[in-house]
């Protein structure tokens, strides 16, 4: 049950610009089996172990393409603040791991920065054209490596390349022809298809690359990951859906901020210490 719950929040992450799902991955200490599972996906071993955190991940994701956008659009400033109080209470956790102040783990720290600055400006940059098919195939590879790398958010990533909103038209179309029993046009089932093949390559191959970086760089790693992760809070404080009037209601930032807090704590004090019955 535990693993579900951690499996959960990490795909729902993955689903909102501006939050990493792999550093919540890290903030609920799942980051090693994340690695390991995208590593090895085709071992059964490895699935039955992880089979709850799987599928988690799985209900989180779909949930989140399918529910949070309906949300988003009702309560943005809400939702963000939930997230954005998630991310801030695990940063504490990250910073805990920095055992020596080094001349490297500081470059390191300002190359996190530097990445999420670099993905910020391509996501402002305005694109108004339809991508092209190849662009479908390198934004699988590309948001692998979001999605590995803590403290990239694999959404803001796909918004960066122009695919975010493509992508979740073509599979919010493609679920509506299978509920009414009908095949989807090859136009929507080839740019996800070329999209989905592409990122699970990229996936299992940046798995294995940084399951090696994390034994032999672990103290650089922290350094980025923290890096990373507070450029990306700063990311998402920069876009939060503030207005004139929104401003007049303070308490959708105090509620949503709060209930993000309250949320980690109660979930990593019932990851710490479940029920026997979970245990």
């Amino acid at each position: 049950m535990k693993k579900t719950f951690q499996g959960l929040l990490i795909g729902i992450a993955n689903a909102i610009p501006g939050v990493s799902g792999a550093t919540m991955a890290i903030l609920f200490d799942a980051y090693d089996e994340l690695l390991n599972l995208f590593e090895k996906p085709y071992s059964f071993k490895v699935l039955k172990k992880n089979f709850y955190l799987l599928i988690g991940m799985a209900l989180g994701t779909v949930g989140a393409v399918l529910g949070l956008t309906v949300l988003f659009s009702r309560f943005p400033l809400l939702m963000t603040c939930f997230f954005l109080g998630l991310v801030l209470s695990g940063v504490l956790g990250v910073i805990k791991k920095v055992k020596n102040l080094s001349i490297n783990g500081v470059i390191m720290f300002f190359i996190g920065v530097l990445i999420i600055l670099g993905i910020e400006i391509l996501a402002n940059i305005s694109r108004n054209t339809k991508p092209p098919l190849y662009w479908f195939a390198f934004g699988g590879l590309f948001t692998s490596i979001a999605i590995i790398l803590p403290g990239v958010s694999a959404s803001l990533t796909l918004m960066a390349l122009n695919l975010f909103f493509p992508i979740i038209a073509l599979l919010k179309a493609s679920l509506e022809s299978f509920f009414v029993f009908s095949f989807p046009s090859w136009e929507k089932i080839v740019p996800v298809g070329l999209f989905g093949l592409t990122l699970s390559i990229g996936i299992v191959v940046c798995a294995k690359t940084m399951k090696k970086m994390v034994s032999r760089h672990q103290e650089k790693l922290t350094f980025l990951s923290l890096g990373l992760i507070i450029a990306s809070i700063g990311a998402v404080i920069a876009e939060l859906p503030i207005s004139n009037h929104v401003l007049a209601l303070p308490w959708e930032i105090i509620l949503g901020t709060g209930l993000g807090i309250f949320t980690f704590f109660m979930l990593n004090l019932f990851i710490k210490q479940p029920p026997k019955h979970l245990g």
